[in-house]
């Protein structure tokens, strides 16, 4: 059953079973003002209901936001730059 106070985007009472409401309620703390320096907290309370296949999907997020690169892999670096 979806909660209705989620459209509320400052709602946070809410605890995420998928990766993807877990990076949304990370992102609504964030918005709140939580400082980076705790950013890791929030981390861990978004995740720590999720079963260990949304976890591992959230984990992957965490390192790599924007996914995997799709771009040609650096060969070597051009040292005159």
């Amino acid at each position: 059953m979806m909660d209705y106070r989620k459209a509320d985007p400052t709602y946070v009472n809410f605890k995420p079973t998928t990766a993807s409401d877990a990076i949304d309620k990370f992102y609504r703390h964030k918005n709140l003002g939580v400082p980076p320096h705790l950013w890791p907290e929030v981390f861990v309370e978004c995740s720590s209901n999720l079963p260990v296949k949304e976890l591992r999907k959230f984990e992957s997020w965490l390192v790599n936001p924007e996914g995997e690169p799709t771009c040609a892999e650096l060969l070597q670096i051009d040292k005159e730059n």
